[in-house]
Order: C-alpha cells, then structure tokens, then sequence
C-alpha cells in the first residue's frame, strides 16, 4: 500500500520528479522520517478522518463516496492489523483483537449503510490513536534489526 492510496489528495498521479509545493514537501519530509511508531499513529489518524467523511457522506445520502470512504478506511485498519510484527509483546493481542473488530464493523457499516457501526470504529480508532501516542512518548522506538551478511560486510 502504498502513500497515494491512504493520503490521496486528489485523483491524479503524482509525477516523483515534479518540484513539491512547501506544505506536500513538508508532508512527504513528515513522513520520511516518521518513527514507526508515529506512522502508527497518522494511520489512525487517517482512518478516523475518513470515517468522519463517511458519516457525512451517509448523512448527505452519498452512497458512493461513503463506500469509497469506508474502503479507503478498511484497508488502512487491515494494514494496521497486518503491521502488528512491530507491537510490544503483550500488546499485539490486544490490538490485533481491536483491529479485527473494527474491519467486520467497517464492513457491516458499509453494507448497511448505518451509523453504529461507524461510530463504534470512531471509538476504538480513537483509543488505538491515543494508545500508540502514549507509547511512542513513553518508550523509544524500537532498534532496527542487526544487518544480514550481505549488509554487514564492508569487503
């Protein structure tokens, strides 16, 4: 997955090569060198937003965008889910119990069309949100792991 498909901010392609205006540089910089623990934290962030535009594309009777909102915000919570390798030990349980709730509820918001759900997915982004906060403040990152051979040797 990658950047354009959980930040896009319009519906074209980005050309790699193409000078960044001041706030996209900021933001590819932001993320470039973001902690894993703080990407973590953005997804969360992400994925709440796009709920919050599901819900007023439901409210608004926009069938469309809500589903296409709730897709966006599906995918973004399986790769939470999927990215669980890099949890504190005890924690990934929990959090992979969170995550597996929050999809079957994205999923039964987006067939049904109602609201519950979606808040419910609100509520438990928000606490997932603020819990990776907390543990990215609370301890440093974790290291990266030793270099293989191939990268260890200086020949």
């Amino acid at each position: 997955m990658d950047r354009q498909d959980l930040f896009p901010s319009s519906g074209r392609v980005m050309d790699p090569f193409a000078p960044l205006a001041p706030a996209s540089a900021y933001e590819a910089m932001a993320l470039a060198t973001a902690t894993p623990r703080r990407l973590r934290v953005l997804l969360h962030e992400e994925a709440i937003r796009l709920c919050g535009a599901a819900l007023e594309s439901l409210d608004a009777g926009q069938v469309e965008a809500a589903a296409d909102h709730l897709t966006r915000a599906r995918r973004i919570v399986r790769q939470l889910q999927c990215g669980l390798g890099k949890a504190p030990a005890g924690a990934a349980g929990r959090f992979e119990a969170v995550y597996a709730l929050a999809h079957r509820r994205l999923i039964e918001a987006d067939f049904y069309r109602r609201r519950q759900p979606l808040a419910e997915v609100l509520a438990l982004l928000s606490c997932g949100r603020q819990a990776w906060e907390d543990l990215a403040a609370s301890s440093p990152a974790p290291a990266d792991p030793p270099a293989g051979p191939a990268e260890a040797w200086t020949g």
